[in-house]
Protein backbone atom coordinates (compact mmCIF):
# COMPACT_ATOMS: atom_id res chain seq x y z
CA UNK A 1 0.00 0.00 0.00
CA UNK A 2 1.55 3.13 -1.56
CA UNK A 3 0.55 5.39 1.50
CA UNK A 4 1.40 2.72 4.20
CA UNK A 5 -2.32 3.01 5.61
CA UNK A 6 -2.98 -1.26 5.61
CA UNK A 7 -2.81 -3.95 8.49
CA UNK A 8 -2.67 -7.48 8.26
CA UNK A 9 -3.56 -9.35 11.21
CA UNK A 10 -2.46 -13.09 10.63
CA UNK A 11 -2.53 -16.30 13.34
CA UNK A 12 0.31 -16.56 15.07
CA UNK A 13 -0.25 -20.11 15.25
CA UNK A 14 -0.13 -20.97 11.58
CA UNK A 15 0.64 -17.43 10.07
CA UNK A 16 -2.39 -17.40 8.02
CA UNK A 17 -4.05 -14.21 7.27
CA UNK A 18 -7.03 -13.50 9.11
CA UNK A 19 -7.80 -9.81 8.45
CA UNK A 20 -7.11 -6.85 6.88
CA UNK A 21 -7.82 -3.11 7.13
CA UNK A 22 -6.85 -0.69 4.56
CA UNK A 23 -7.32 3.22 4.05
CA UNK A 24 -6.89 5.11 1.12
CA UNK A 25 -6.28 8.67 1.24
CA UNK A 26 -9.65 10.24 0.13
CA UNK A 27 -8.39 12.42 -3.11
CA UNK A 28 -6.68 8.94 -4.57
CA UNK A 29 -9.41 6.72 -3.42
CA UNK A 30 -12.14 9.06 -5.34
CA UNK A 31 -9.62 10.28 -8.15
CA UNK A 32 -9.19 6.13 -8.91
CA UNK A 33 -13.15 5.51 -8.64
CA UNK A 34 -14.66 8.45 -10.51
CA UNK A 35 -14.75 9.07 -14.51
CA UNK A 36 -15.13 7.55 -17.37
CA UNK A 37 -12.64 4.99 -16.36
CA UNK A 38 -14.77 3.47 -13.92
CA UNK A 39 -15.49 0.10 -15.95
CA UNK A 40 -11.59 -0.18 -16.93
CA UNK A 41 -10.64 -0.07 -13.20
CA UNK A 42 -13.41 -2.03 -11.61
CA UNK A 43 -15.37 -4.38 -14.21
CA UNK A 44 -18.36 -4.20 -15.12
CA UNK A 45 -20.52 -5.83 -12.17
CA UNK A 46 -18.50 -3.38 -10.04
CA UNK A 47 -19.15 -0.73 -11.42
CA UNK A 48 -22.13 0.83 -10.65
CA UNK A 49 -21.14 -0.27 -7.00
CA UNK A 50 -18.47 2.13 -6.99
CA UNK A 51 -20.71 4.85 -9.20
CA UNK A 52 -23.26 4.60 -6.36
CA UNK A 53 -19.94 5.32 -3.61
CA UNK A 54 -18.85 8.39 -5.76
CA UNK A 55 -22.51 9.61 -5.67
CA UNK A 56 -22.33 9.76 -1.56
CA UNK A 57 -18.61 11.18 -1.56
CA UNK A 58 -19.86 13.89 -3.85
CA UNK A 59 -22.98 14.42 -1.23
CA UNK A 60 -20.21 14.40 1.43
CA UNK A 61 -18.20 16.99 -0.52
CA UNK A 62 -20.92 19.42 0.18
CA UNK A 63 -20.68 19.98 3.47
CA UNK A 64 -19.61 22.98 4.76
CA UNK A 65 -17.10 21.63 7.02
CA UNK A 66 -15.64 18.82 4.95
CA UNK A 67 -11.91 18.57 4.16
CA UNK A 68 -10.81 16.37 2.15
CA UNK A 69 -6.93 16.65 2.79
CA UNK A 70 -7.93 15.51 5.98
CA UNK A 71 -9.95 12.18 5.07
CA UNK A 72 -9.10 9.04 4.73
CA UNK A 73 -11.62 6.60 2.65
CA UNK A 74 -12.01 3.13 5.14
CA UNK A 75 -12.92 0.98 2.58
CA UNK A 76 -11.77 -2.63 2.94
CA UNK A 77 -12.08 -4.32 6.48
CA UNK A 78 -12.49 -8.00 6.55
CA UNK A 79 -11.63 -10.75 8.65
CA UNK A 80 -11.79 -14.89 8.03
CA UNK A 81 -15.03 -16.69 8.55
CA UNK A 82 -14.21 -19.57 10.93
CA UNK A 83 -15.57 -21.13 14.49
CA UNK A 84 -11.45 -19.92 15.61
CA UNK A 85 -11.84 -16.49 14.05
CA UNK A 86 -15.45 -15.77 14.98
CA UNK A 87 -16.85 -13.23 17.61
CA UNK A 88 -12.75 -11.74 17.77
CA UNK A 89 -13.58 -8.63 16.68
CA UNK A 90 -10.90 -9.14 14.02
CA UNK A 91 -12.27 -6.83 11.18
CA UNK A 92 -12.79 -4.25 13.74
CA UNK A 93 -9.72 -4.28 15.58
CA UNK A 94 -7.96 -3.84 11.87
CA UNK A 95 -10.20 -0.49 10.89
CA UNK A 96 -9.23 0.34 14.57
CA UNK A 97 -5.06 0.09 13.67
CA UNK A 98 -6.01 1.95 10.38
CA UNK A 99 -7.39 4.79 12.21
CA UNK A 100 -4.36 4.86 14.54
CA UNK A 101 -1.99 4.72 11.74
CA UNK A 102 -3.57 6.91 9.48
CA UNK A 103 -3.61 9.78 12.60
CA UNK A 104 0.35 8.99 12.67
CA UNK A 105 0.34 10.06 8.87
CA UNK A 106 -1.54 13.59 10.28
CA UNK A 107 -5.37 12.33 9.52
CA UNK A 108 -8.17 13.05 11.34
CA UNK A 109 -10.90 12.54 9.61
CA UNK A 110 -12.50 8.90 8.34
CA UNK A 111 -15.17 8.12 5.88
CA UNK A 112 -16.41 4.89 4.63
CA UNK A 113 -19.49 3.58 2.77
CA UNK A 114 -21.59 0.91 3.98
CA UNK A 115 -24.22 -1.28 2.48
CA UNK A 116 -24.75 -3.93 4.94
CA UNK A 117 -27.53 -2.95 7.70
CA UNK A 118 -25.60 -5.01 10.12
CA UNK A 119 -22.33 -3.65 9.97
CA UNK A 120 -24.30 0.17 9.47
CA UNK A 121 -25.55 -0.23 13.43
CA UNK A 122 -21.77 -1.53 14.73
CA UNK A 123 -20.25 1.59 12.76
CA UNK A 124 -22.62 3.94 14.65
CA UNK A 125 -21.65 1.66 18.06
CA UNK A 126 -18.16 2.22 17.68
CA UNK A 127 -18.37 6.17 16.96
CA UNK A 128 -19.58 6.46 13.44
CA UNK A 129 -21.59 9.33 12.17
CA UNK A 130 -24.45 8.47 9.30
CA UNK A 131 -24.11 11.46 6.75
CA UNK A 132 -25.51 10.76 3.33
CA UNK A 133 -27.91 8.05 2.06
CA UNK A 134 -28.72 6.69 -1.32
CA UNK A 135 -31.80 5.09 -1.27
CA UNK A 136 -31.22 1.82 -3.76
CA UNK A 137 -34.62 1.32 -5.05
CA UNK A 138 -33.83 4.54 -6.33
CA UNK A 139 -30.38 4.56 -7.70
CA UNK A 140 -29.62 4.55 -11.68
CA UNK A 141 -26.53 3.65 -13.18
CA UNK A 142 -26.64 4.77 -17.10
CA UNK A 143 -30.43 4.90 -16.50
CA UNK A 144 -31.01 1.86 -15.07
CA UNK A 145 -32.03 1.13 -11.80
CA UNK A 146 -29.13 -2.10 -11.56
CA UNK A 147 -30.25 -2.55 -8.13
CA UNK A 148 -33.85 -3.49 -8.07
CA UNK A 149 -33.10 -7.37 -8.58
CA UNK A 150 -31.13 -7.69 -5.41
CA UNK A 151 -33.44 -5.59 -3.55
CA UNK A 152 -35.87 -7.63 -4.59
CA UNK A 153 -34.31 -11.15 -3.93
CA UNK A 154 -32.90 -9.89 -0.48
CA UNK A 155 -29.89 -8.39 -1.46
CA UNK A 156 -27.69 -11.12 -2.37
CA UNK A 157 -24.09 -10.53 -2.78
CA UNK A 158 -22.52 -7.51 -1.55
CA UNK A 159 -25.50 -6.32 -0.13
CA UNK A 160 -27.55 -7.27 2.84
CA UNK A 161 -31.25 -7.36 3.03
CA UNK A 162 -32.68 -4.63 5.58
CA UNK A 163 -36.05 -5.12 7.73
CA UNK A 164 -37.77 -2.94 5.72
CA UNK A 165 -37.05 -3.88 1.41
CA UNK A 166 -38.70 -0.29 0.61
CA UNK A 167 -35.55 1.36 2.97
CA UNK A 168 -32.64 -0.40 1.66
CA UNK A 169 -29.94 2.15 1.77
CA UNK A 170 -26.15 2.82 0.91
CA UNK A 171 -24.61 4.55 3.41
CA UNK A 172 -21.60 7.03 4.14
CA UNK A 173 -20.60 7.24 7.60
CA UNK A 174 -18.42 9.74 9.04
CA UNK A 175 -15.49 9.29 12.52
CA UNK A 176 -13.94 12.25 13.71
CA UNK A 177 -13.06 13.63 17.65
CA UNK A 178 -14.92 16.73 17.39
CA UNK A 179 -19.14 15.48 16.91
CA UNK A 180 -19.54 19.12 15.51
CA UNK A 181 -17.66 18.07 12.10
CA UNK A 182 -20.22 17.44 9.14
CA UNK A 183 -23.20 18.73 10.92
CA UNK A 184 -23.22 21.35 8.45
Amino acid sequence: MEDKLAIVARDIENNKLVGVGIGYVYSKATEATAGENIVDNYGEAMAPIMDCMMQLYEDAEKKESFDPKKMIVIDDVACLRGEKYASKAIGFLSGFLVEAISARHGYDKMITTIFNPIMQKRALAVGYRLICSVDLNEYTYKDEKVFLDLVANRLQGNLFRSKSLDKVKANVFFKTGRPEDLDK
